[in-house]
């Protein structure tokens, strides 16, 4: 943790855009097989036969002798001696399964979160894990290590699965005392041994557990979409193929604040606004647009923010009356105004009560619909950005998201009078699975 800290003082922050994403110890300034304490995960595969049965087990738990090989698939195979052992490392981004005689498979894979310019512990993105078992998704996106963990005295998690006549699978929790963390001598000065609390919890019988298709699908049911695909989930309007074109070539193409030359979606022009604005819209910029899409001139402001309260962008619209002119009421404040995203769902609040005025609506979003109820997003307006744009004549919205369960959908939106909003598309890019 302590040489990482000093990585991170020293500018070496990664922001990772996808899970294929360079590992954390690949990144590190000078030697490539350095690893970074408790980074990775360790997976000890052993296999020990004997005349009459065998004995299959695997212990997975935090890196903290940086021994093994490198993340890959091992199968063990019968044979005349006793014991066979294989020890992995695997990184983020990395995955390491081992294959019994007997059937059993063990997979372990393990991710990394983006990191972020803001927040406690920001520059130290969580690192977790995930474990198959036969197939079975048994843990899913266990944090394990990153985001000051190790600062705030929280368990090392680790898994055991054995198997002599019946599978066996457990999660352990490891507290270690500050005292036990600290070198500690009997009278003579010898070192005196400490021990840590350690519990485990045994899972139900696998049986219990569905099969994870999407991680072992069958030569039949293997997906089109690979890994870092864009998928249109939903829309069918022209709009949407060539957004989704768009974001294929960059999926954080709605996230840019100026054009793209090369774009058919138009962005729009912005300037600094000078109009007299409460504080917490200080540092907007402004456009006259018909943004509405009814045919008259509208002022919008934009305001970006970047804190840990809100990563996002919030749009205020003074609906025009006039088709040549701009014909608005003098305060941007004025009960006409409509704050987005906001104010984008049914419950219409307060815009005095919206964030960044108030706390009062933390939670305000809006649900943007898929193909079926399951594949619905609701993106939580405080890690929403918008970015309006000209497609053909029309003005829309592109919505994409910095929230950690929307981070991979991006949206078309198409604005409409009295504050109506339209869906047109939804996107999604495809993630690995944990």
């Amino acid at each position: 943790m302590e040489k990482a800290c000093i990585l991170l003082l020293c500018g070496w922050i990664i922001s990772l855009a996808e899970f294929q994403s360079v590992a954390w110890a690949e990144t590190m300034p000078s030697n490539e097989d350095f690893i970074a304490p408790n980074r990775p995960m360790q997976m000890e595969c052993v296999y020990s036969e004997y005349t009459s049965f065998q004995i299959e087990s695997i212990l997975v738990s935090q890196n903290t002798k940086n021994s093994g090989v490198g993340a890959s698939v091992y199968k063990f195979l019968k044979s005349s001696e006793n014991n066979d052992l294989k020890t992995f490392i695997i990184r983020p981004g990395q995955f390491a399964e081992c294959i019994y005689p007997s059937g059993t498979i063990v997979r372990v894979k393990v991710g990394e979160d983006h990191a972020r310019p803001y927040g406690l512990c920001g520059g130290d993105p969580e690192v977790f894990m995930s474990l198959w078992v036969n197939e079975r998704k048994i843990a899913s996106n266990v944090w394990f290590t990153g985001h000051c963990r190790e600062d705030q005295d929280n368990p090392d998690v680790s898994f055991k699965i054995t198997k002599v006549q019946g599978l066996s699978i457990q999660k352990c929790h490891t507290s270690y005392q500050q005292e036990d963390r600290e070198t500690q001598e009997n009278e003579d000065g010898a070192e005196k041994p400490t021990t840590p609390l350690s519990v485990c919890i045994d899972y139900p019988d696998i049986s219990n557990f569905p099969k994870d298709e999407r991680e072992y699908p069958s030569k039949k049911e293997e997906q089109s979409l690979k890994i870092g695909d864009i998928e249109l989930v939903n829309g069918t309007e022209a709009v949407c193929q060539v957004s989704l074109e768009e974001l294929k070539s960059d999926f954080s193409a709605f996230e840019k604040k100026t054009n793209i030359s090369s774009s058919k979606l138009n962005r729009i022009n912005w300037e600094k606004s000078e109009l007299n604005l409460p504080e917490e819209l200080q540092f907007s910029y402004e456009s006259i647009f018909d943004f509405d899409n009814d045919g008259k001139l509208d002022r919008v402001l934009i305001r970006h923010f970047q804190t840990n309260y809100m990563d996002s962008s919030i749009l205020l619209i003074q609906t025009g009356e006039s088709e040549t002119e701009l014909n608005v009421p003098d305060s941007p404040m004025a009960e006409t105004s409509i704050l987005l995203p906001c104010q984008m769902d049914n419950s219409r609040p307060d815009i005095r009560k919206c964030p960044p005025f108030s706390q009062e609506s933390d939670d305000a979003g809006f649900t943007v619909s898929g193909k079926s109820e399951k594949d619905s997003v609701h993106f939580r307006a405080r890690y929403s950005n918008l970015t309006p744009f000209i497609f053909q004549g029309v003005n829309y919205l592109g919505v994409s998201s910095k929230s950690a369960d929307t981070e991979n959908y991006v949206a078309i939106l198409k604005p409409l009078p009295k504050g109506k909003i339209q869906e047109m598309c939804l996107f999604r890019k495809i993630e690995e699975n944990f």
